[in-house]
């Protein structure tokens, strides 16, 4: 068991509001996200991963700096960043990382110069994975393809990125469990990895910590409470 295992909040948003989906799909307004983040600063949290999924792809900066001026903990944000530009104004704004998902798939040298300009600490590599059968895929959202998981390693094997946010898409806000078989997978990463998606309890991320995994993320987990899915931003108590 690594005890020492990240437990971290992720917090969809689009525009000003907070928002669940279900494998992506269906966002439902949950809330108020400085809310959440104020909520979050008194529990048992290690940081907050802010993702804005709108797809204006346009950065918000103004709800970033709400969002980072009510935080007491380390915060990433990812949504809309193509350039170093981007990024310098996002650190500015006392964001420690920034989480790159679809410029991934699009323009790898803008990616290998935030990586020089900023250090690959502060460069989170967020990967949405697809099961087919009994294989895994990385989910391309900018071409709307799968790529072999295999392929999509070699594609970025020359970047050095500072973590790995790895989200099961089958998972994602679910409640439905955690895929045990991706997480172990991933944990043979030389990167620091986070798993996300379908975590419904404290016995999954009791479980992943017994893989070499840096983190576990949750939305669902921390948003909802009960078998109805009462909306309530709460700490799940979690004891390792």
């Amino acid at each position: 068991m690594n005890p020492e295992i990240r437990v971290i909040p992720i917090l969809t948003v689009i525009e000003e509001d907070l928002v669940k989906t279900t494998n992506f799909k269906k966002p439902s307004y949950v809330g108020d996200p400085l809310n959440a983040v104020r909520i979050f600063n008194d529990k048992y949290v290690d940081e907050l991963v802010l993702l804005d999924i709108g797809t204006n792809n346009k950065i918000n900066y103004q709800l970033i700096r709400e969002v980072a001026g009510e935080c007491f903990m380390p915060l990433t944000y990812g949504g809309g960043i193509n350039s170093v530009s981007d990024a310098e104004e996002i650190f500015k704004l006392g964001v420690e990382k920034i989480s790159l998902n679809r410029l991934v798939f699009n323009d790898l040298e803008a990616v290998k110069e935030m990586i020089k300009e900023f250090g690959s600490s502060s460069i989170v590599l967020s990967i949405d994975i697809v099961k087919k059968e009994e294989s895994y895929f990385a989910f391309d959202r900018l071409h709307n393809k799968l790529i072999d998981i295999e392929e999509f390693n070699d594609s970025i094997s020359d970047l050095e990125f500072g973590e790995i946010l790895v989200t099961s898409v089958d998972r994602e806000g679910t409640l439905s469990g955690a895929d045990f078989q991706l997480a172990k997978y991933f944990s043979s990463s030389e990167l620091p990895v986070v798993y996300n998606g379908g975590i419904s309890s404290n016995e999954d991320i009791i479980t992943i910590s017994e893989y070499d995994i840096s983190g576990v993320a949750a939305g669902a987990f921390f948003v909802y409470l009960g078998p109805h899915r009462a909306v309530l931003i709460h700490d799940p108590k979690i004891r390792l």
